[in-house]
């Protein structure tokens, strides 16, 4: 989904192969994969602080033209200070706190114009009973809302409240740039979903105002996933056989879903025809 939001701003005068891709590839790098496959990116930098993991990283590069940098984000964030249009996906694995925070504040200030931020960070609810001391501790050094219940951050509303840090610690941060320089912001897209943990990713596109028309003609009020607000894309993949998501691919783009599998629930096909176009497609073999 996010290849495909990227591959929509081609109207911003930059040809896709020219950006730099850099994100958390780990040891798999399926995003470089994607990004390398659609667009022939040749600049892609996977960064990975682990020392343990390191090597393993380094070994498994499915592409030559990915760099492996033994680094975190805060310290590599400030070398993309070099005017080059930019992918950048800050894909952490742990909670949002003030240091994620900080992180994202400084690639907002350091991005050309026009770059893709794309931020993720885990969505959990804690144990009840440590809640509301947690949620204190990890934002010590920003003004946040304040949350005196353990029920404000129930697994229900946990992603919500974090999004609203984080769109707000986004927004602070092009503010004080744009008072500068020609900056802007606008988000393309805020998913929750389950990946072991629950996760939310905000994208967005730092531009300049005379961007502005050409962002609009990228129409990407036309994706169903698209989220310029508050309220999440949630990403539900139901589980379903070879043979039910044949069946129900037959059905689509548009069908009538009454010829769906009847053993498949209605939930479950709504589900599924939201997402299938993004989904990868796993078959069993014996070799």
């Amino acid at each position: 989904m996010i290849v495909e939001l990227c591959g929509r701003l081609a109207s911003l005068g930059v040809p896709l192969a020219r950006y730099r891709y850099a994100g958390m590839g780990s040891i798999y790098f399926v995003d470089f994969l994607l990004f390398h496959r659609a667009f022939g990116m040749a600049d892609m930098i996977s960064i990975e602080a682990r020392d343990a993991l390191i090597a393993r990283c380094t070994a498994n590069r499915p592409l030559r033209c990915i760099r492996v940098e033994h680094t975190d984000a805060a310290s590599f964030v400030p070398g993309l200070a070099d005017g080059t249009p930019t992918i950048l996906w800050l894909d952490f694995d742990g909670v949002l706190d003030d240091d994620r925070l900080d992180e994202t504040a400084q690639a907002v200030a350091t991005l050309a114009a026009p770059s893709v931020i794309a931020i993720t960070v885990q969505a959990n609810a804690e144990r009840e009973d440590r809640r509301v001391q947690s949620y204190a501790n990890r934002f010590a050094r920003r003004n946040v809302p304040v949350v005196n219940k353990p029920e404000d951050l129930s697994r229900a509303k946990t992603p919500g409240v974090l999004y609203e840090i984080l769109a707000a610690e986004i927004q602070e941060a092009v503010a004080t740039r744009a008072t500068l320089e020609d900056v802007a912001y606008r988000q393309l897209a805020y998913f929750v979903y389950e990946d072991g943990a629950r996760m939310l990713t905000v994208v967005g596109v730092l531009h300049t105002q005379g961007q502005t028309a050409d962002l609009a003609a990228c129409d990407f009020e036309a994706l169903s996933f698209h989220r310029s607000g508050a309220e999440p894309f949630v990403i539900n993949v139901p589980k379903l056989t070879y043979r039910e998501r044949t069946a129900i691919d037959r059905l689509l783009p548009s069908g009538d879903f009454s010829a769906a599998p009847a053993e498949v629930e209605r939930d479950a096909v709504d589900a599924y025809a939201a997402v299938y176009r993004h989904l990868p497609f796993f078959v069993d073999a014996v070799l």
